[in-house]
């Protein structure tokens, strides 16, 4: 398990989680929250190696086809992997809280 604690996203891409895997493989899920109401947008994205390998929108204001903050997003890690968790506010006027944390389970290689 891993936790962010509250952290305060602006217009500058923020790391929630950053972290490096042992020589098993990690099944998790990945959760982003907004600790208020969320008025701004926000972009998530989570990175393997340095290397983006997911990303997706969301907030109040966005349209249809973006994500709720609170979307849980499976992962599936390999061995020896560094992991970054990262969010942006897409809002630059003002800065909003969130939360990430990964819930997972290690099988040994």
């Amino acid at each position: 398990m891993a936790y962010s604690g509250e952290l305060s996203a602006n217009n500058n891409e923020t790391t929630y989680l950053l972290f490096q895997t042992g020589k098993g493989v990690i099944t998790g899920m990945l959760q982003f929250n907004a600790t208020n109401e969320l008025a701004q947008e926000f972009r998530y994205r989570i990175y393997f190696n340095g290397v983006q390998v997911q990303s997706y929108l969301a907030g109040n204001n966005a349209p249809d086809y973006r994500s709720k903050p609170d979307t849980p997003i499976p992962l599936v890690i390999p061995p020896l992997t560094e992991v970054k968790c990262t969010a942006l506010n897409l809002d630059d006027s003002v800065s909003g809280t969130q939360i990430c944390s990964f819930t997972g389970r290690h099988y040994n290689a």
